[in-house]
């Protein structure tokens, strides 16, 4: 998880109509985070790993948060996707 300051999310978008990107969002871990900070965001969460893909799926629609398993660049095409460790 990341050091998200939750506070400064409700100060500054709180009320509005926000978007918010989690790009390499894992275990939808801050995406959640996200939607009870920001209950009327639209949020897109992005994770090419395939060993989340399926508790993200069943997480997203719970939390109605759009979710993609695809990774996002600057560039088309596919890609071996190594994760890491942590």
């Amino acid at each position: 998880m990341s050091d998200l300051n939750c506070e400064w999310l409700v100060e500054n978008f709180g009320g509005r109509n926000a978007v918010v990107f989690d790009i390499g969002c894992a275990d939808l871990a801050d995406s959640i985070r996200f939607r009870r900070f920001l209950p009327d965001a639209r949020i897109y969460s992005f994770e090419p790993s395939p060993v989340h893909q399926k508790n993200n799926r069943t997480l997203a629609e719970e939390y109605d948060i759009f979710y993609y398993d695809m990774a996002i660049s600057n560039r088309s095409g596919t890609a071996v996707f190594y994760p890491g460790n942590i």
